[in-house]
């Protein structure tokens, strides 16, 4: 007969590939040592299964199989089939289970396919008199009773359960150990609407290109109809977040070409007319029966993307046969689905593609509560997206087969209680059946790199744009954008496993901020239910009101704070101009003494001051520093960013306040972030190269190297635990766990990376090398530079390039990025490589104070320099005191030490 997708030679592995000993590594970068669960299965001995299994085939010169005494002698000619099937010389087989009667749809296939053979597989409430009837006059059906399935010598029976969609598997072995080469798995409520499955070779192959999605909803392609009218509709097994999202089913189709041919197809999944296969939500809020229009074509899905493959009318030719597998720890609704998109990201891995075909079947369905079927279907609505990214973050090893990979897999969402053990075990027995009975796998040719899968945007629409139309808003409030007059509106948002809660309207917030620089008591607004708040006097109004927690409403802010005032030395030269002067910002991560603030600020700072600085305080409240002995009105800037404590966060988002004085205070010729327990030996440091165009931080610049994205693995002190460099390891924003959190600082920061990369305000400032390496030529699941360092002082010049990096720090800041990692990889992204300083950086113990070197400085201007920066340093212990008193009189020939009663600062308004 003719055969589906037409002669292809497929490519191969050149034997077969016999799965690794359970227990054993069967991944190399994603493994390098058994996991918990692989090593048990392995102490438990169930490799036995993989080596040891020993089973003859059964055919006319040996025994015929051992089968209850009512179907003993029922078995002779050919591998677990009846004598007289003329249709096993067939390489097309087509496999189905049921619990009910022979219907038409039964009759309608094989009577249309004589030359076909059907494997029927029966379970404990099939009717076994009906179908041995009819098997007894239909010369191409293979009927399986309970009994029959019992005595077959496949390793995968004793782990099969009874009453379960998962009997299939037994089929599907039938067919494969008669060397079928293409498997039509279907449900026994379709009817075909062909008369040879060669029609499908001729159908016309077309691509659908990519948008970077890592889902595809095929049916729009294919006008789905309801009484002549077009609808919306999607395969059961959609993610739902990701329904609406036009990314998914919106794209440009192309002609498949010379590109992809209905030979290079390992899979063709056919829609289904009437009642497609869709999921419960659907079937119950939208209208049916469903027609598709489009006819006689075959789409193949985007690289990367995965579908929804289901069970309902699915061919498997050969290449995919180690996919037909279907997980039986989950119901039947779920199993089809999960065997699919490990199939599909398994055949990423080969040469071979996915087809989805115009309808080749129409179904009635069987009888069917669309409640139940509800109630079934719930792991696919609460787990495919954990799924998908369990999916999405592996890769095969260069040196390892299919097969391994397939186990690996598997173990791998059996770890993440996708699947359970037992559907570890029925895989690695569905591995020997296969390896038993010659099955070759598919050649490894590709390795795609794991990545992380895109997360849904959750749909604010608190902003309209025209209420009379009650449109939402099109334009966008762009991360750490800076108004007029100095005013810094943040896009503050909670983040809830990775997603983003809400974005904001540009014409609203400039409104607000309007209404706020009216008023002359305003510091601070907040734009909240369409509502613009505006905040006065922080002694009745305090900042901490619209602070947000992780658990608060979105909202967000713009800061203007009247009353916080820059510090200028009194001795200051006369050159006011701020393009020439830097502006110190010396940043309290948290709440501390107030002595401290007052030894700082009046006698640490003054002792060795340059007078080309202005100083401004940054605290986690607005204090008035008059108030805390400090000899100047006035008040200190606010970041809201900042922890109330320093145990809740530990300064996570210190790097907030560089962007917040940058706006406050703008014009500067470069801007120093200095925190409470460093300090700087300013008379060390020239100011043309340490504070003219060129920015510097206390890590070293340039060691980076790359680290893709992986699954959570808890891993001793660490909540996630694989990556290198330990803070990537702790819960967003802290170097520690935090209560709910669902993300990693890794994930944090790559989705913040991969939003800078699209920003086109920042990437424009990029060197073009740095674009390239950090961008363009990176995959979205890596995170590149992979780096982290010491985050106790950092400049940025006043310059464009300040800009940029104040916006990136705007942007990580606000995906809760933790700051030791926001510096360096900020300043490897956007510094380019003539500009990069490197700072000496000298850590110690805030008991001993003894610091060295923190790392090795390998370029001239910094080489002579004797520890200029010193850390950690804590100015509320009268020991930092004494030692930086006997630093500045051995050291510094033109500095003094200040008296705390002396007046020093005068206010710059």
């Amino acid at each position: 007969m003719n055969h589906p997708f037409g002669p292809s030679p497929p490519t191969f592995a050149s034997d077969p590939v016999p799965p690794p000993p359970v227990g054993a590594s069967v991944t190399g970068k994603k493994m390098k040592k058994c996991s918990w669960f692989i090593c048990l299965i392995g102490i438990l001995g169930l490799h036995r299964a993989v080596y040891q299994y020993q089973h003859p085939l059964i055919s006319s010169s040996e025994n015929s199989l051992k089968s209850s005494a009512s179907t003993s002698a029922h078995y002779a000619a050919h591998v677990f089939v009846p004598e007289n099937r003329p249709c096993v010389e067939s390489k097309t087989w087509g496999v189905i289970t049921t619990i009910f009667e022979v219907n038409e749809a039964v009759r309608l296939f094989t009577s249309t396919f004589e030359d076909t053979c059907l494997v029927v597989v029966g379970d404990l409430k099939t009717e076994e008199t009906d179908w041995r009837k009819f098997e007894l006059v239909q010369s191409n059906v293979i009927y399986l009773s309970p009994d029959d399935q019992k005595n077959l010598p496949f390793a995968i029976v004793k782990y099969l359960p009874w009453n379960h969609f998962g009997r299939k598997n037994i089929g599907f072995l039938v067919a494969i150990a008669n060397k079928a080469e293409f498997i039509f798995d279907f449900d026994d409520d379709n009817h075909l609407n062909i008369r040879s499955f060669a029609e499908i070779e001729n159908m016309n192959v077309v691509k659908a290109s990519s948008t970077g999605h890592h889902i595809y909803n095929p049916y729009p392609f294919f006008e789905p109809e309801v009484k002549g009218k077009e609808v919306f509709c999607w395969p059961r097994g959609q993610p739902l977040q990701f329904i609406n999202d036009p990314d998914t089913f919106a794209l440009d189709i192309s002609a498949g070409g010379n590109d992809i041919q209905v030979k290079d197809l390992a899979i063709v999944q056919s829609l289904a007319d009437h009642d497609p296969d869709v999921d419960a939500i659907y079937r119950m809020t939208r209208p049916l029966p469903v027609y598709f229009k489009r006819k006689d074509t075959i789409v193949v899905p985007p690289p990367k993307a995965f579908v929804p493959l289901n069970a309902q009318a699915v061919i498997f030719k050969e290449a995919a046969f180690f996919g037909l597998l279907l997980p039986t720890s989950v119901n039947g609704r779920v199993s089809d689905i999960w065997r699919g998109y490990i199939a599909v990201r398994l055949l990423w891995e080969t040469p071979f593609k996915v087809g989805f075909s115009s309808p080749i079947v129409t179904q009635y369905r069987n009888p069917h509560s669309y409640m139940e079927d509800y109630i079934f279907e719930k792991g696919l609505y609460e787990k495919t997206d954990e799924f998908l990214k369990a999916l999405a973050g592996e890769t095969s090893e260069e040196d390892l087969g299919l097969a391994q990979t397939y186990l690996h897999l598997i173990s791998i969402l059996v770890e993440l209680e996708l699947l359970e053990r037992s559907d570890l075990e029925l895989a690695t027995a569905w591995v020997s059946d296969l390896n038993q009975y010659g099955y070759k796998w598919p050649a490894v040719t590709n390795h795609y790199d794991a990545f992380l899968p895109r997360t849904s945007t959750i749909v604010d629409e608190r902003f309209i744009a025209n209420e009379n139309q009650n449109v939402p808003t099109v334009s966008k409030f762009q991360l750490g954008e800076t108004f007029a007059e100095g005013v810094l509106p943040i896009r503050r948002f909670v983040i809830i496993g990775g997603q983003q809660i809400a974005t904001l309207d540009l014409k609203e917030a400039t409104q607000c901020n309007g209404k706020c620089l009216e008023n002359a008591e305003c510091d601070a607004w907040q734009l909240d239910n369409e509502a613009c708040h505006l905040f006065a006097d922080s002694k009745t109004q305090p900042l901490d009101t619209y602070q947000a927690n992780d658990n608060d409403p979105q909202f967000v802010v713009g800061f203007i704070q009247r009353r916080a005032k820059v510090l200028r030395p009194t001795s200051s030269a006369d050159d006011t101009i701020l393009s020439k002067r830097v502006l110190y910002i010396l940043h309290f991560h948290h709440e501390v003494i107030p002595h401290a603030y007052k030894k700082i600020v009046n006698e640490i700072l003054p002792s060795s001051w340059q007078s080309n600085m202005d100083l401004v305080v940054i605290t986690p409240r607005e204090i008035d520093l008059e108030v805390y002995g400090i000899h100047a009105s006035g008040s200190s800037l606010r970041n809201p960013f900042l922890p109330k404590s320093e145990t809740s966060r530990r300064g996570a988002n210190g790097h907030m306040s560089l962007p917040i004085a940058r706006a406050k205070f703008p014009g500067y010729g470069g801007y120093l972030l200095v925190n409470d327990d460093a300090m700087l030996k300013n008379w060390d440091l020239k100011p043309d190269v340490w504070f003219g165009d060129r920015p510097w931080g206390t890590f070293a610049p340039s060691k980076y190297s790359k680290q893709k994205w992986v699954p959570r693995q808890i891993k001793a002190r660490y909540p996630y635990g694989p990556y290198g460099w330990s803070w990537f390891n702790f819960d967003s924003g802290s170097v520690g766990e935090r209560f709910n959190a669902t993300r990693s600082n890794f994930d944090a920061a790559l989705i913040a990376l991969n939003e800078l990369c699209r920003d086109e305000s920042i990437t424009r400032m990029m060197d073009d090398s740095l674009l390239q390496e950090f961008c363009t030529n990176r995959t979205e699941s890596t995170v590149m530079p992979f780096c982290n360092g010491k985050a106790d002082t950092l400049y940025v010049p006043g310059s464009d390039l300040g800009t940029a990096m104040s916006k990136a720090m705007t942007l990580f800041g606000e995906h809760d990025v933790f700051m030791e990692i926001t510096y360096p990889m900020i300043y490897n992204l956007l510094v380019p490589r003539e500009k990069v300083l490197e700072m000496p950086y000298c850590d110690g113990t805030s008991n001993e104070l003894v610091f060295v070197p923190y790392f090795q400085v390998t370029r001239e201007e910094g080489r002579h320099l004797d520890c200029p920066v010193i850390h950690p340093i804590k100015f509320g212990k009268e020991n930092a005191i004494v030692y930086w008193k006997e630093v500045v009189e051995d050291k510094c020939s033109w500095c003094e030490w200040k008296n705390e009663n002396q007046t020093y600062w005068e206010i710059v308004n």
